[in-house]
């Protein structure tokens, strides 16, 4: 994944950043540091992955995030390493 320059102004960033917010409280602990350390710095197709993660349902996300399985689709895999590895730094 590539990130450009940080833009306060990205409407598309803020929608997600409210969709980062969750029913299930430990999802929403688990996107945090991806949220507000990644977010706003991903390119377009990268946040647009992120949408269609934000998509499926909360169980399936934190078993995803947490490595109890794995999504089928390899590119909603890559940003769930990319929050894996926002959450180990």
């Amino acid at each position: 994944m590539r990130e450009e320059p940080p833009d306060r102004g990205d409407g598309e960033a803020r929608r997600l950043r409210w969709r980062s917010r969750r029913g299930m409280l430990e999802l929403e602990l688990a996107l945090a540091p991806f949220v507000e350390q990644r977010l706003e710095r991903l390119q377009t197709q990268d946040k647009a992955l992120y949408a269609r993660l934000l998509e499926h349902d909360d169980r399936d996300i934190f078993d995803w995030i947490q490595g109890r399985r794995e999504p089928a689709d390899p590119d909603l895999a890559a940003i769930v390493a990319a929050i894996r590895d926002a959450n180990a730094a």
